[in-house]
């Protein structure tokens, strides 16, 4: 049973093989088809299979695992013909319409209709849609109990599984060449149809870069794809790293060439949001450098709310020192990612870091402007007849806080995640196909 196919040419691993997982009642409805073989049963589980949304993983390897027990039964034929899918498509057309005159001067319409037959034959391989969708589980299973499959490449671009990771960006893939042993050494010497090594791969840009990556921003998708580069390079052989394809390119000629209109939308993204930090960062110093040529209060003979004239005074004095400092810092910090080169090396990590401290430094002299501005309605006013207007104002004064925080909150997070990538994007996956 784990060897029939639905209409589409699939089989069950085809279909596991994505990263959308089933649900418990499809899984179980599966189960008893498998080991009867009922077929339109089968058939029938396939399409709720494919329009499952994803539950328990624990039950989705539970159907894997079956699959692969009856596999082990079957030849090695058998076995290479279920990981195959192929799929035609037939093309039809139909033309034309003349006008024509008989003898007798009336219109005849004469239509002739023709037909070209095209078949269109695509090959999909478990394995391989496997390692485009990222399913480091399913390889994992699929390698354990065939660990031979690991020689296989694909028959469009004769790729195996890790050059496919690297062209789709699959790290979680492409982490399982960390645990294969010596198997590494023969795999990243190939070569594509294309005379593309495991470089080469990598310096290409993909297609669905944006959704693939998940980066919303220029300047943090060319950070990821320079880490890839530069991981790979780590791992390929030495007169690889310029090894030319069919093309006449080396890698790096590769990696420029895809790359440069991402390198100047990275640019100009860095640019537009260290040239808005820097104007907010300067008015901010200027109103607090301002602020603090005048200690208000002088003339305010009254008691203060929640705390003495004292203690306010001197609480607006180091809550005015710190807004201008920060300030001033992130004012320092905007101008150096302005002023950079904008070399590739520099969005892997540095213009990331000097971003991020920019940005802390603007929503830390934020925070103590409004703490400034607190501290000097209390010192001027007098509040006994309106108790509750200080509460108020402190309220008041902590709601640009939160809306600054919950505005940027998705660029901090995506900061954060970069610097973190920088140094954790390629290490040994957690999976041994091995032992």
């Amino acid at each position: 049973m784990a060897c029939k196919r639905d209409g589409d040419q699939k089989t069950a691993l085809h279909v596991l093989a994505d990263q959308k997982a089933p649900d418990d009642e499809i899984i179980t409805s599966c189960k008893d088809p498998i080991k009867s073989g009922n077929w339109p049963l089968f058939s029938a589980c396939f399409r709720k299979l494919q329009a499952a949304s994803k539950s328990e993983i624990s039950k989705r390897d539970e159907l894997l695992e079956m699959i692969l027990n009856e596999l082990q039964k079957k030849s090695i034929e058998e076995i290479s013909e279920v990981l195959k899918r192929t799929t035609s498509e037939v093309v039809k057309t139909t033309t034309t319409s003349e006008v024509l005159k008989s003898s007798t001067n009336r219109e005849v319409v004469k239509t002739t209709t023709t037909s070209d037959e095209v078949v269109k034959s695509t090959t999909s391989e478990v394995l391989f849609d496997a390692a485009m969708s990222g399913n480091v589980e399913f390889l994992d299973k699929v390698l354990r109990k065939f660990p031979m499959l690991i020689w296989e490449n694909d028959h469009e671009k004769d790729r195996s599984i890790f050059h496919v990771a690297i062209q789709y960006r699959q790290e979680k893939v492409f982490n399982l060449i960390y645990n294969i042993g010596a198997v590494k050494d023969y795999l990243v010497g190939n070569k594509d149809y294309d005379g593309n090594n495991m470089l080469h791969l990598a310096g290409m840009l993909p297609d669905d870069h944006q959704e693939r990556l998940g980066m919303p921003r220029a300047d943090l998708r060319m950070q990821r794809e320079l880490l890839w580069f530069k991981e790979v390079k780590k791992i390929v052989r030495p007169y690889q790293r310029s090894e030319k394809n069919k093309e006449g390119m080396t890698p790096k000629d590769v990696f420029n060439a895809t790359h440069k209109d991402l390198v100047k939308e990275a640019e100009r993204t860095v640019r537009e949001t260290a040239r808005s930090c820097m104007l907010v960062s300067t008015l901010i110093a200027t109103v607090t450098f301002a602020a603090a040529l005048t200690v208000p209060g002088a003339s305010n003979k009254n008691m203060t709310p929640l705390l003495s004239k004292e203690q306010w005074t001197s609480f607006f004095i180091l809550s005015n020192a710190v807004a201008l400092f920060t300030s001033a810092s992130s004012i320092i910090s905007s101008l150096s990612v302005l002023t950079s080169s904008y070399a590739q090396k520099e969005f892997v990590k540095s213009l990331h870091v000097r971003l991020m401290f920019g940005l802390t430094t603007l929503f830390l002299s934020i925070t103590a402007m409004l703490l400034t501005f607190i501290a000097v309605m209390f010192l001027i006013f007098d509040y006994k007849k309106l108790a509750w207007l200080p509460y108020l104002i402190v309220i008041l004064g902590s709601g640009p806080l939160f809306l600054f925080l919950g505005l940027h909150l998705g660029l901090f997070t995506d900061l954060i995640r970069a610097y973190y990538w920088s140094s954790y994007l390629c290490r040994p996956s957690k999976h041994r196909i091995f032992e």
